[in-house]
């Protein structure tokens, strides 16, 4: 696989994450810091797929969020290690390539999905305390 199909994939796996952000904000918008985040989250992702050169055309549609909380807070993360890894492949073929100005991209993006998925990590596990500790 070239570096250019790489990037497009790349800019699939951002678009998917982005879709998958905004059906989990819909899906949780009685939880405020979800929903904000997630629209935001998203947002990034859109700006971050368009930061790449090409355009591969519509994504696919993405995994969706089934409304458990645990569930839909998993999937983001692992979505979100995706593009993370991603950005960080990128910036290893943008080293070996002498590529400066994909390299700076590639690390302000692998830094921008780190973020989400700390924030993930960390929210999933205050939803399991949360969800898996309360009897109904």
């Amino acid at each position: 696989m070239n570096l250019d199909r790489y990037l497009d994939r790349l800019r699939l796996r951002e678009r998917h994450l982005a879709d998958a952000y905004r059906r989990v904000a819909a899906a949780h918008a009685d939880e405020p810091d979800i929903a904000q985040l997630c629209h935001r989250f998203a947002g990034q992702c859109e700006e971050l797929a368009r930061g790449l050169p090409g355009d591969v055309g519509p994504a696919s549609p993405p995994p969706t969020a089934d409304g458990d909380l645990l569930d839909d807070l998993e999937l983001l993360l692992v979505l979100a290690g995706r593009t993370e890894i991603g950005w960080t492949l990128a910036g290893q073929a943008a080293r070996a390539n002498r590529d400066s100005g994909l390299r700076d991209t590639a690390d302000a993006n692998q830094a921008a999905a780190a973020a989400q998925v700390a924030w993930l990590r960390t929210r999933l596990k205050q939803a399991a305390a949360q969800a898996l500790t309360v009897t109904p």
